[in-house]
């Protein structure tokens, strides 16, 4: 996984929730099969959309599904790019 402001990977586990949950689940994205999965902090606001910038329901985010994660400047996961669902 990458360190900058920009990852990519398949979902290892992830549990939909409400934004408001204090401390919010983390989703754990795997880089490739050969890399340690990594788990990453989701932002108070989280965006996930689809590849074409569309909002998505994240509760259709299994593990298998490939995103793209952007992070803000704390580190923390603003936004959730699915690119393929398994």
């Amino acid at each position: 996984m990458s360190t900058s402001r920009i990852a990519i990977g398949t979902v290892t586990a992830f549990t939909a929730g409400k934004t408001t949950v204090v401390p919010p689940s983390p989703i754990v994205v795997q880089s490739s099969p050969n890399v340690k999965p990594m788990s990453y902090v989701l932002g108070r606001k989280v965006r996930y959309v689809d590849k074409d910038g569309r909002g998505i329901d994240p509760h259709l985010i299994r593990p298998g599904t490939r995103v793209h994660l952007d992070f803000d400047r704390t580190g923390a996961v603003k936004r959730v790019v699915v690119v393929e669902r398994e």
